[in-house]
Parts: C-alpha cells; sequence; structure tokens
C-alpha cells in the first residue's frame, strides 16, 4: 500500500474533526486510530485521538497521547486545556488547575478552557473563581451568540454550545431563574435542529432537568 500524501491526510484529519464536533466520537475515534497507522507523528491526530478518549474515559491512554502530541511539537492553548480535562476528569484538580489556567492564558477567548475552569471551581465550592469565570462566559457568549445569529444560517451546534454554556454559568451563579430558563430552553430549541447523529446526551440531560426543576418554580 503506497502511504498516504499529506494532502489525503489533512483532508481526512478534517473529516475527523467534523465528526467529533457532530459528537459522533466513535466514528471519529475509528478514523483517527487509522490515520495513526499510516502517520504516527501527525501532532493534530494524537490531539484529536486524546479527546476521543477522554470521551470514552479510557483516560490513561488520553494522556499517554496528548503528552504524544504536546512532544511532538503541538504545545497552543487547545492542547493544553485536553491535558486539564483529563486531569479534572481524574480528580487531580492541583494538576487540573495548572494547565486550564495556562491555556486559558495562552487564549483568552477559548470558551471550552473558561466552561472547564468553572466547572474545576464548582467542584472545588470555590464560589469567588466560579462567578468570575461565570462572567466572563456570559460576555464571551453574548458576542459570540450575535455574531451567528446575524448569520442567514446560524450554526445551531455552536448555538446550543453558547446557550448551554450561559445557562450553565448563570445557574451556578444564582442569577434569577427566569433568565436562566430562557437560556436553557434557547438552548434546547438549538439542539434539536440539530442533524440527527450520535449526539453527546449528557449536556442536554442537564438543561432538561434543569428546565423542568424551573419549571416546577413557576407560579
Amino acid at each position: 500500500m503506497q502511504p498516504l500524501k499529506e494532502s489525503d491526510i489533512n483532508n481526512r484529519l478534517i473529516q475527523a474533526t467534523l465528526l467529533y464536533n457532530q459528537k459522533e466520537y466513535t466514528s471519529a475515534h475509528n478514523l483517527v486510530h487509522s490515520l495513526l497507522d499510516l502517520a504516527p507523528n501527525e501532532p493534530e491526530l494524537n490531539l484529536l485521538l486524546s479527546k476521543c478518549q477522554t470521551r470514552s474515559k479510557a483516560l490513561e491512554e488520553a494522556l499517554l497521547s496528548i503528552n504524544r502530541c504536546i512532544e511532538l511539537g503541538l504545545e497552543d492553548a487547545e492542547a493544553v486545556n485536553q491535558k486539564g480535562v483529563i486531569y479534572l476528569e481524574q480528580g487531580k484538580t492541583v494538576l487540573a488547575e495548572q494547565y486550564l489556567l495556562e491555556s486559558a492564558v495562552m487564549d483568552p477567548s477559548f470558551l471550552e478552557a473558561m466552561t472547564n475552569l468553572m466547572a474545576l471551581y464548582h467542584q472545588l465550592h470555590n464560589s469567588h473563581e466560579l462567578n468570575r469565570w461565570g462572567t466572563k462566559v456570559i460576555t464571551f457568549t453574548a458576542d459570540l451568540i450575535r455574531r451567528n445569529l446575524k448569520t442567514p444560517v446560524p450554526d445551531n451546534g455552536e448555538l446550543f454550545d453558547a446557550y448551554f454554556s450561559r445557562a450553565m454559568a448563570r445557574w451556578h451563579m444564582e442569577v434569577p431563574d427566569d433568565v436562566v430558563l430562557n437560556d436553557i430552553q434557547k438552548a434546547i430549541g438549538y439542539y434539536r435542529q440539530l442533524p440527527p447523529t450520535e449526539q453527546d446526551l449528557a449536556n442536554l440531560d442537564w438543561l432538561m432537568g434543569a428546565e423542568q426543576e424551573l419549571l416546577k418554580l413557576k407560579p
């Protein structure tokens, strides 16, 4: 078998990334794994493999993959955030904080690092830092939502993520219930417009549960 050209690898990486972003994690993992057999020294492939492994809770394997990615020269905000995510999943909060803060410094507009820091400080019951990062999330998502809604065909996946992030931030910051419910219901609405792929239902489950709790409080 002839080796794949670099352009072919890049095209398949784009395809695998699209599958991951559509939350088709098993399909993305299988494609990345087959590509790594042909191009083991591609750092982006190792990063995406680590993210897929994290989704399947193969955390030790995910850590090996992200370390391999960094060894190969990719040490940007996304890679550093991914290492923090793994440590957060493992309950190693000191290491998680170290890498998530480093990621947020490297890219102050990286929403994923902000929401991961919120999850960390919520777990640590650190209300000061939770509110600080929650405020950053709300400010950032306001601009993100405005940009998306101005487009003729908004990215429903991005809008779902934005409204979910806002709802989570406001929920934990004890913002009035009707404000939180508004974001939750908008997120659910955009989720229902997404393609019927192999979705990660964890966020939707949280939203649906939170919606029911808030509806019980309405007069």
